[in-house]
């Protein structure tokens, strides 16, 4: 009968690249092995210890307006707070495009990430789309 293998994390930069059983795993420059039952690939190791891959959280495709305006509110830009900066640059718009644009922002139920009146008011703004969604994944974390 013969005795199963244990499994080795194969660790190169501090990070779970492979899982790899070895009855006694090889000398690889630059690579180490660590048995482990519990490593995943993507998984940072240091000092001993093996931690989940942080993921950046990702945007969501709409947020609740009430959510975005608190967040706008919340969030410092230039002189004031976005949401001013938001509601002056609605405001600057070509009419009647002005006037829909605060119509949208007033009335609707949701922001949609990819919208035209949020690539407008981002262009406006110099707002990258990094920034805009900062501010959606901020907002989705409100009550």
């Amino acid at each position: 009968m013969s005795e199963i293998e244990p499994t080795y994390a194969r660790i190169e930069a501090g990070k779970v690249v492979n899982l790899e059983v070895w009855a006694e795993p090889p000398t690889i420059s630059g690579v180490t092995f660590v048995k482990s039952a519990a490593a995943r690939i993507g998984d940072h190791y240091s000092a001993g210890a093996f931690s989940p891959e942080e993921v950046a959280p990702t945007a969501p495709a709409e947020v609740a307006m009430h959510r975005i305006k608190k967040a706008a509110f919340l969030t410092p830009w230039s002189d004031g707070n976005l949401k001013d900066a938001i509601e002056a640059a609605l405001a600057s718009l070509p009419a009647p495009k002005d006037e829909l644009g605060l119509i949208e922002w007033n009335t609707a139920p949701n922001l949609q990430r990819d919208g035209l009146t949020t690539q407008a008011v981002m262009t406006i703004l110099g707002m990258t789309e990094q920034q805009r969604d900062d501010l959606l994944i901020f907002a989705s974390s409100l009550p």
